[in-house]
């Protein structure tokens, strides 16, 4: 059996009322996930956008799993609390709880392009406070493999019989 996820691009959408249309798009097509990047970085802002997002898919597909990403800058708290306020609302079963750090973007192997400097961070901590959080919510845990060490720590948590029940591992394979 095959699961398929999209990972909505929300920085290219215009509004909530976008993102919910391509994401009935999506489950329409077969899609069983909906995670949402969303065009803010702030968590208030992507918990509005979720909120206006979600209500709307939630209406017509209230089979649907939507989780969103994570919010940019600050500490573990203030980056996923925008999860809590989604769940809070009824909105959200899945949540989001990758267990590592990465650089994203381009190395500037094009001609005039300048290598990105954004880390995607995610300490040994911020991974337990994920954890812990989906535990206590009643959440599932849906953790995105993109480097080896980061299945390394899953394995870790798996062994020492921390993950919650039911996570959702994805791996990623790219060039």
């Amino acid at each position: 059996a095959a699961i398929i996820e999209v990972a909505l691009n929300g920085p290219k959408a215009s509004d909530p009322e976008s993102l919910a249309l391509e994401a009935l798009e999506c489950i329409e097509a077969g899609a069983a996930i909906v995670h949402q990047h969303d065009r803010a970085s702030d968590p208030d802002t992507m918990a509005a956008d979720g909120t206006e997002m979600y209500s709307r898919v939630l209406a017509q597909r209230p089979d649907a799993i939507l989780y969103p990403t994570s919010a940019l800058g600050g500490d573990i708290e203030y980056r996923w609390r925008h999860h809590v306020t989604l769940h809070s609302r009824g909105l959200i079963r899945m949540a989001l709880a990758d267990p590592g750090s990465v650089n994203l973007g381009r190395v500037g192997a094009r001609p005039g392009e300048t290598p990105s400097s954004f880390v995607y961070a995610n300490s040994f901590a911020d991974f337990a406070y994920k954890l812990d959080r989906c535990r206590e919510l009643g959440l599932t845990p849906n953790i995105a493999i993109f480097e080896p060490g980061w299945l390394q720590t899953v394995l870790a948590h798996e062994r020492e019989g921390r993950l919650p029940p039911g996570c959702f591992v994805k791996l990623y394979f790219s060039g």
